[in-house]
């Protein structure tokens, strides 16, 4: 099914009418649920508490740019230095639940960082309510400014502390409950660790449909629903070519995996 004007496409198999079945284990679970590694940090405006994980490690070297309402602004009447807007300009900015989604991290010893020290580091730059769940960095932030900007301001952090060069996406708790409603496969995806989403920075070339449906086996399926890739490996993602292609470079845009369960978790922890 291909509905170009809604940048939808349904492949290997038509969509099931309905949404998931009472007892569906891929519900999103109620708010709060989920088995999240979490250690709140302060709000934005604050300095951050000296007995969180990680917080001197982040203070000695992840600070970059100052704290997130550090906003500055130049007069004609001091060109000569940056000052502060006043706070009633600064509370403004719109302070919005989202999760920063990394790629590759953790994988294999490779790109290692360790998630306490990620939750030091971000507190201390200025977001909030920072939250981590399994180390595939999955992170749940309340932060102020466009999530691309979110995106770049926590590359930067993770490139000066860490020296890492590590892509980020970043989903509001809006953007994660889109997604779940828009699950095109509820009924055909039975177990949430088999069923997985490509959350990608923009939605894909068309070009590369037929190459996707090409490496999916018979008992695979997938859709593609704007800048999400739903796909079900009902044996699994390991000797999957369908899986791998999604998990590499195929996609030829900064795309990252979760698995259903992952994701109802991420979207209960962006709730509050």
């Amino acid at each position: 099914m291909v509905d170009l004007g809604r940048h939808r496409h349904l492949i290997a198999g038509e969509r099931r009418p309905g949404g998931p079945a009472a007892g569906d284990p891929r519900q999103p679970p109620a708010a709060g649920g989920g088995r999240a590694d979490r250690s709140p940090g302060p709000h934005p405006q604050r300095q951050p508490r000296a007995d969180v994980r990680g917080g001197a490690a982040g203070r000695r070297r992840g600070h970059v740019g100052g704290r997130l309402g550090d906003v500055r602004s130049r007069t004609p009447a001091h060109r000569g230095a940056g000052h502060l807007r006043p706070l009633a300009a600064r509370r403004r900015l719109t302070v919005t639940r989202c999760v920063i989604l990394l790629r590759g991290v953790n994988v294999g010893g490779n790109n290692v960082i360790p998630m306490g020290e990620l939750r030091a580091l971000l507190t201390g730059a200025g977001f909030g309510g920072v939250e981590t769940y399994l180390q595939s960095g999955n992170v749940a932030v309340s932060a102020p400014g466009a999530p691309e900007a979110v995106a770049r301001r926590c590359e930067a952090l993770i490139a000066a502390h860490f020296g890492l060069d590590i892509r980020s996406l970043v989903r509001t708790h809006a953007e994660l409950e889109a997604a779940v409603r828009a699950d095109p496969l509820p009924g055909a995806a039975d177990d949430p660790r088999r069923y997985q989403v490509t959350f990608m920075e923009s939605p894909p070339d068309s070009e590369i449909i037929p190459v996707l449906s090409t490496a999916a086996t018979a008992g695979e399926r997938f859709a593609v629903v704007g800048r999400e890739i739903y796909a079900w490996h009902p044996e699994g993602i390991a000797g999957s070519r369908l899986a791998t292609l999604l998990a590499g470079r195929t996609l030829k845009l900064t795309a990252t995996t979760r698995n259903w369960t992952t994701v109802t978790t991420l979207l209960s922890m962006t709730a509050g």
